[in-house]
């Protein structure tokens, strides 16, 4: 169509044979079977998967690229009894992924700690000062979570002191991969992992899953996805594929329960305990106030809220939660106030672009 004139629009064409398998085969109306041959999905195998997620659905975690290398060093490390730490992020798919990761570990008995970089003091990523603290508090193995495929510098400083290096991040790696003992990431060139779009946690989640698979502890794995879920549908990366596996069990299992402590805290204060939670629950109600903490203050009390245990004390994580949700009405408030300024500062005149600026705007928000 032309721009300016009248919008032409134009029903894609579909082949009505798909459209007749789909709609017999799973008793849907046709018009649904259209939308899903619409959107690609061409055979009844696609549309059941589109449709009815299961946990058998979820690929082999060892497909990713050095996968294998980094469960067994990790099972290796629990064996001898070796510090492993794990270096996290301040986002929701960060703190997500540290959570993940540090479960699963605590739940086969090993020596670990996490650290996760404050966004105003310590910056961005895996740095070589992040790497001399975990090996000054003893780390032998250090695990990233949603950072560190660009961080060469970083992995060259592991390599000097003799720290095992696991990279597990989801962002676009550079020409060359950090010096590490495994880089997982399943958009690396050599990647032939069928889901390229996992999240952080939902690459920290394929980890856990493979040591879960590797030890026979299928049963934790619906325990670790829904943390999984809350990870990958903040990070609003494409529901397709695995990723739309991870969210629909993931949900399921938030709204079915058992949950720890924390995050049954977690989910009373968002008023969802009890309910039916939906991807837009986690997008306006569990992600902003765990994103708060990262944002306003530190995002290690949004990891204690989701690390906390069924053996946690109730009234300690009662607290966590209800002290991330007053940082997140702070976050809301400052959000508006800073807003409001920016209007303010216009002179009303129309213009092509504005440059506005304060010294009272805080940090981490404006971009927001």
């Amino acid at each position: 169509m032309d721009v300016g004139q009248r919008s032409i629009w134009e029903q894609q064409r579909v082949d009505l044979s798909n459209v007749d398998i789909i709609a017999q085969g799973l008793d849907l109306d046709e018009r649904v079977a259209r939308i899903l041959v619409q959107r690609g999905i061409l055979t009844l195998q696609e549309a059941q998967r589109f449709l009815c997620p299961a946990i058998d659905h979820l690929h082999d975690p060892l497909l990713l690229p050095d996968a294998e290398i980094a469960i067994d060093r990790l099972l290796v490390a629990v064996e001898r009894r070796e510090r492993i730490a794990i270096h996290g992020d301040y986002d929701v798919d960060g703190v997500t992924a540290t959570v993940l990761i540090r479960r699963v570990l605590d739940l086969i008995g090993a020596d670990v700690f996490h650290y996760i970089p404050h966004r105003l003091t310590d910056g961005y990523g895996l740095q070589t000062s992040g790497i001399d603290r975990l090996h000054e508090e003893g780390a032998t193995v250090v695990v990233t979570v949603d950072c560190g495929v660009r961080s060469l510098a970083a992995a060259k400083r592991a390599r000097e002191l003799n720290i095992d290096l696991i990279v597990t991040d989801h962002h676009e790696p550079g020409d060359v991969l950090p010096n590490a003992l495994g880089v997982i990431n399943p958009k690396r060139k050599d990647s032939n992992y069928p889901c390229r779009d996992l999240s952080g946690a939902g690459i920290a989640f394929k980890v856990a899953q493979g040591i879960c698979i590797k030890l026979g502890h299928p049963v934790w794995v619906p325990g670790l996805i829904k943390i999984a879920a809350i990870g990958t549908m903040a990070d609003v990366v494409s529901l397709q594929g695995e990723n739309r596996a991870i969210a629909k069990l993931g949900l399921d299992a938030l709204t079915a329960g058992r949950h720890t402590s924390g995050l049954k805290a977690l989910l009373e204060v968002s008023k969802l305990d009890g309910k039916r939670v939906t991807s837009e629950d986690v997008g306006f109600r569990l992600a902003p106030r765990l994103n708060a903490a990262g944002r306003l203050s530190s995002a290690e009390l949004a990891a204690q809220v989701l690390v906390s245990t069924e053996s946690s004390s109730m009234q300690t994580c009662t607290a966590l939660a209800r002290e991330l949700d007053d940082l997140n009405t702070q976050r809301r408030e400052l959000e508006r106030e800073g807003t409001k300024s920016v209007y303010e500062s216009l002179d009303g005149s129309e213009r092509p672009c504005y440059v506005v600026w304060s010294t009272e705007w805080h940090l981490s928000l404006i971009h927001i």
